[in-house]
């Protein structure tokens, strides 16, 4: 036991009743012993409250004050006890308290009591359970900004010039597949147009069936087949002209025109620079003493009251290949063909389906070599343009093949430009320009000259075609010295889709300077009674007929009959 152990017994022995001390006055009391309060318990932290760990050791209980001996006792063996070395338990246990002591948990946050304080908590929560995003590279842009586009176009100019080359570039896509699938549109007599008339299914007439609808029916599917299997396509028509004049020693002329045509696509092609080779074979006859060909001879007509429709024996008097180059926009045809189905055309110019008197039906005032041995080549380098040129023996004819007076210094040569636009609330137009020239030959008796001529037509809407034509000669090839035609074509005349209404005039000056000049003018309707069979009824009034003085008016009434199949 120590000195100071000793010190504090004696001091509470001496204070004790027990030694006969009398009581002292009486002195504030002290509050009585008792046993170390406990820790009272706080109240639950209200819910916006958050707890804050404290800081401070709790505080030790001071030791009561002993009042007897057996409380001295007690106090002895506490301090005994206290003083004397711990045990090896608690030795451990001393270890234990001296590392260094964790920090205290964070106290429980209150639960939330508005939809707000969810959301926060939950927002909270998951960032917490979310691992931490991986830090963007240094050329990143900002994570609230979008990658910049790449520009369409340095400025509105660079646009306007994209979308401009763009459209040009549709137009002349288009341009080419016009003249593919309306080729030339010049006249009905080529072997394009009547394959799109043999071929033509929408077709309705006045009677639904006719006599040759059987006999069709048997045709067609060998036709198609024939198509389709071996790339030939092949139609024929039957065609016959009754002409009436009003004057002449030989009024009437009837002739009739068996054509067999077609083009042979060979297989495998596509549909960009494909070829074909095209045919025509025809045969004529005359049924009275003189054709349709030559009645105005009977009246001294400066022009033939029709085109062909005379005597001939079976010909091919077409035979060629046609070929496409540079994705469409360049056609090469060469071979025997006729030089009337690439220059100086007209959509109403076919003997066959149009107009009959050779004013409307050809050019009198032009000079071409008959079906013979050539080349054309026919171009479209922009939207709406084309360019035909073509070189063409002067000596061919169309019952021959014409390889046997090939001669190079008896050609005919021909250029023409055509513009074809599609006019916004008229429709497409055909607006040309040729020039030819005869150098020689069996077509000219061996004289040689020079030509041009104008030709247009130009929608009005969906019905009316008005056309326009021009011509000039400057030598004794023809006998006209030029001329003008005009007119108009109505299709769907009285709501009929496939019936055509046609009305034009024409003026001629005369080569022979001692003639008159004459006029006529024309009328016709060409009716669909089947589907497969027109007829077309008409008249021709001429005015001043320049061979002759005997007369001053002639008209010549006429009728022509097709099938086509």
């Amino acid at each position: 036991m120590t000195a100071r152990s000793l010190g504090i017994a004696l001091t509470m022995l001496l204070a004790s009743p027990a030694f006969g001390q009398s009581e002292p006055e009486p002195a504030p009391a002290a509050p009585p012993p008792s046993a170390p309060k406990e820790k009272e318990k706080e109240p639950p932290p209200k819910p916006d409250e958050k707890k804050e760990p404290e800081e401070k050791e709790p505080e030790k209980p001071a030791a009561p004050t002993p009042e007897s001996a057996d409380d001295i006792d007690a106090a002895l063996e506490e301090i005994s006890e206290t003083e004397s070395p711990p045990a090896e338990d608690e030795k451990d246990d001393s270890k234990k308290q001296a590392e260094p002591v964790k920090p205290a948990a964070q106290p429980a946050k209150p639960p939330p009591e508005s939809g707000d304080d969810i959301d926060a908590a939950l927002d909270e929560s998951g960032a917490k359970d979310e691992p931490a995003p991986a830090k963007p590279p240094d050329d990143a842009p900002p994570p609230d900004e979008k990658p910049a586009k790449p520009p369409i176009a340095e400025s509105g100019e660079d646009v306007t010039a994209k979308l401009e080359e763009s459209e040009k570039a549709e137009d002349l896509k288009e341009t080419v597949e016009q003249e593919k699938t309306e080729p030339e549109k010049e006249s009905g007599d080529n072997v394009t147009g009547q394959l799109e008339e043999v071929e033509k299914t929408e077709v309705v007439g006045l009677l639904p069936h006719g006599p040759v609808s059987e006999l069709y029916q048997l045709w067609k599917p060998f036709r198609l087949k024939l198509r389709d299997e071996t790339g030939l396509a092949i139609g024929m028509a039957y065609t016959t002209l009754l002409q009436v004049a009003t004057s002449g020693d030989e009024r009437a002329a009837m002739a009739g025109d068996f054509d067999i045509f077609g083009k042979w696509r060979p297989p495998g092609q596509g549909d960009v620079d494909a070829g074909a080779l095209g045919f025509a074979v025809e045969d004529r006859q005359r049924f009275t003493t003189i054709s349709p060909n030559s009645l105005n001879e009977q009246f001294g007509s400066l022009w033939r009251t029709t085109h062909a429709f005379n005597a001939r024996d079976l010909s091919v008097v077409q035979l060629w290949w046609e070929q496409y180059l540079f994705e469409d926009h360049v056609r090469i045809t060469a071979g025997k063909i006729d030089p009337a189905n690439f220059y100086n055309g007209n959509r109403f110019q076919s003997q066959n389906v149009f107009f009959m008197n050779r004013a409307f039906s050809q050019n009198p005032a032009r000079k071409f070599s008959r079906q013979s041995i050539g080349v054309n080549v026919r171009m479209v380098p922009a939207p709406d343009f084309y360019v035909s040129l073509g070189l063409h023996d002067a000596n061919g004819k169309a019952t021959t093949t014409g390889l046997n007076k090939l001669d190079a210094d008896e050609l005919f040569y021909a250029a023409e430009i055509g513009y074809t636009p599609d006019i916004e609330g008229l429709g497409p137009g055909r607006y040309r320009f040729t020039y030819w020239n005869m150098n020689g030959g069996d077509a000219s008796s061996g004289e040689s000259g020079y030509g041009y001529a104008f030709s247009m037509e130009q929608d009005l809407g969906n019905n009316v075609v008005p056309f326009f034509r021009y011509a000039y000669q400057d030598r004794e090839l023809r006998d006209t010295k030029q001329f003008f035609a005009g007119g108009v074509g109505i299709t769907n005349p009285f709501g009929r889709a496939d019936d055509v209404l046609g009305i034009g005039a024409a003026w001629g000056q005369a080569e022979d300077k001692t003639l008159r000049d004459q006029t006529i003018t024309e009328v016709f309707y060409r009716l669909q009674l089947t589907p497969k069979i027109q007829l077309t009824p008409g008249y021709q009034l001429i005015f001043d007929p320049s061979k002759t003085t005997d007369t001053d008016l002639v008209g010549v009434f006429q009728f022509r009959f097709r099938l086509v199949f």
